[in-house]
């Protein structure tokens, strides 16, 4: 990549997208030291199978990792954050990626600075989430995925970041992939806990929606949703399609 590597001492942001099932070359990245933002926008496995030539790469500055799709094999991930996860900002690791726990440990013990964090949980997963929450006190937002079966209840998922999230925290991202099931009596107590919460921050709330009904279904919830909001518990709701 020679246009590129000319730039290797001021280019500071690198996006690389492909959709082809080929085994891209990744080398050349280590070039860019000063790199604050990465984001691989890959959609097949095999594009990252050169990863494991950027595992041990130090890049002291980098704040922003993002992989939105498809994500390194975790032993290549987990080597390169315990590098590089001191500095993040900003972690997304994908949506399909085969998760282990392993690689859940590595963001605890390596990206205690985080401040946004995407993530697919598995369904018994919720200690992880927990320990994730004590381990990044500075995290201010979080996307999660809820579903029947292999992902997070999002019933347990309020309750979760009611009572263990940090304080500086005020934005919830929930990508739901089956109808939502939250009663809302489930919603309000949720929202009572937010609200006496004894750091007073209003909640970013985002449901983004896979083809399936989520919690702006229930009348009631939606009743609920709009007396906190005028109670200053919620700042806004935004529910979006995928």
């Amino acid at each position: 990549m020679p246009a590129l590597t000319k730039h290797s001492d001021t280019l500071t942001k690198l996006h690389l997208d492909s959709n082809f099932n080929e085994v891209l070359p990744l080398s050349f990245v280590a070039s860019f030291k000063n790199l604050q933002e990465i984001k691989f926008s890959f959609f097949i496995e095999k594009n990252f199978e050169d990863f494991k030539k950027l595992q041990y790469v130090n890049f002291p500055k980098l704040q922003i990792l993002d992989f939105p799709y498809k994500c390194p094999k975790p032993e290549f991930l987990m080597n390169f954050l315990e590098i590089n996860g001191k500095n993040l900002k900003q972690l997304n690791v994908g949506l399909y990626v085969d998760m282990s726990k392993a690689l859940n440990l590595s963001i605890i013990k390596y990206c205690s600075n985080l401040k946004r964090l995407s993530k697919v949980f598995d369904n018994d997963e919720l200690d992880a989430l927990r320990n994730i929450f004590d381990s990044c006190d500075n995290l201010e937002s979080i996307k999660l995925w809820c579903g029947k079966d292999c992902y997070l209840n999002e019933k347990e998922v309020l309750k979760t970041v009611a009572n263990y999230s940090p304080k500086n925290f005020y934005e919830l991202k929930l990508y739901t992939v089956s109808d939502s099931e939250l009663q809302p009596e489930d919603l309000e107590s949720f929202l009572i806990s937010w609200k006496n919460r004894p750091l007073k921050k209003t909640l970013n709330l985002i449901i983004i929606k896979s083809h399936c009904d989520s919690i702006d279904v229930n009348e009631k919830n939606m009743e609920i949703i709009e007396r906190y909001k005028n109670l200053g518990t919620i700042k806004f709701i935004k529910f979006e399609s995928r």
